[in-house]
């Protein structure tokens, strides 16, 4: 039998590691300038930083969350294939709006919701599905460290988590976003689409202290089908 996931039948359970329904990937609450992303071996940047969305940009797309409480589009693709690896949303006022993050993801036009809301203490987040490893700084100190190894430096492991998972509230303390090559060799769980993705955001209100601190993004690859 043969499955070609350039077909827009595709494949419905998909292999080790790809999921047709984004609720499967994991989810994160991310306080601002806590999510990195490795430049070279010996730099990373945080999502403060207009670095780390230049960088983002490189291997997804992000745009900058104008108005809240509306649906803003953050990628929209079209007869086309691929997989996803990282959703991050904008950052959530510290003190105004109800602290809900809403992530509306169509896959193959199926559409999807994930809608949590963060705990009233702890409303300055940003809303991470998909990739994004529990470090709060990839490995920068050693020449001879592969480009993209992690867990050797800051691993928290399970420090951040609550005691009683029903949302990860208490959250990660940081956590680092690798390239798609990256997250596929380390076996990362990620979305795959064989026709259409759709990736769209709303906050009630959001983060204006920096500007970085609005930005939406997502990590994918794809390609035209034939």
């Amino acid at each position: 039998m043969t499955i070609n996931l350039s077909s827009k039948s595709g494949s419905a359970s998909g292999g080790t590691g790809l999921v047709k329904d984004p609720r499967a990937l994991a989810i994160a609450m991310v306080h601002p300038g806590q999510a990195n992303i490795k430049v070279n071996y010996n730099s990373s940047y945080n999502d403060g930083n207009s670095n780390f969305w230049t960088s983002y940009s490189k291997f997804g797309q992000y745009i900058v969350y104008a108005t809240n409480d509306t649906w803003q589009t953050v990628v929209d693709v079209n007869n086309s294939y691929g997989s996803v690896y990282n959703l991050i949303g904008p950052t959530h006022h510290a003190s105004y709006g109800t602290g809900a993050h809403h992530f509306r993801i169509t896959v193959d036009g199926t559409e999807y919701l994930i809608e949590p809301a963060a705990d009233v203490s702890r409303k300055n987040q940003r809303l991470v599905v998909g990739t994004l490893l529990p470090i709060v700084s990839p490995v920068t100190s050693d020449n001879d460290e592969l480009p993209n190894e992690v867990g050797s430096y800051y691993d928290d492991g399970i420090y951040g988590y609550p005691n009683t998972m029903i949302q990860p509230t208490a959250l990660v303390s940081g956590g680092y976003i690798p390239d798609p090559l990256t997250a596929f060799m380390q076996g990362s769980p990620y979305l795959y689409f064989t026709e259409s993705f759709k990736f769209e955001v709303k906050i009630s209100s959001m983060n204006t202290v920096f500007t970085n601190y609005k930005n939406a993004g997502c990590v994918l690859n794809y390609m035209g089908n034939f």
